[in-house]
């Protein structure tokens, strides 16, 4: 829209762009030319937003579906939140279910434990919260309390 637009960018012959990894950059133009481009862990994480930034769906849409198989216990939380950061809709709601259906395995890992208040009580509340029990979910809570007590202790009413 930048440069086929009314935008001022439309009629310059140099146009800085800012915010985007020069690495990711020069993936991104390889990939207008040739139609080829390897995700890999090393770049994704520059990639998917200068992608964003750039409106390069198909990019955006290799980066998701390269981070859906990348899902793990460990960092399903993390990939979420990269996804909701990203507007990644599929990736998100493929990260929620991952999450719940794992929930004995997240709940030990480190990303739970730094969870904001919300997005505890978003995960805790879910009908599909794949547990044996109900004290499985307190247990993950009030690990989450200790983690940090001292500023957590007021949401505990929650």
């Amino acid at each position: 829209a930048m440069f086929t637009g009314e935008l001022a960018e439309s009629r310059q012959t140099e146009v800085t762009i800012r915010d985007i990894d020069e690495v990711a950059m020069e993936l991104l133009i390889d990939f207008c030319y040739t139609s080829h481009i390897i995700v890999e862990e090393a770049n994704v994480q520059t990639l998917l937003p200068a992608a964003c930034l750039l409106q390069l769906a198909e990019i955006q849409d290799i980066c998701c579906e390269f981070l859906k198989r990348q899902l793990d216990p460990s960092n399903c939380l993390g990939i979420r939140a990269f996804a909701d950061t990203h507007s990644c809709r599929e990736l998100l709601r493929i990260a929620d279910k991952f999450t719940q259906h794992n929930f004995q395995e997240v709940m030990e890992s480190e990303e739970f434990l730094l969870l904001p208040v919300g997005q505890l009580v978003d995960i805790i509340s879910s009908d599909e919260l794949n547990v044996r029990t109900e004290e499985q979910v307190f247990s993950a809570v009030m690990n989450w309390v200790k983690y940090n007590v001292t500023e957590r202790r007021q949401h505990l009413a929650q």
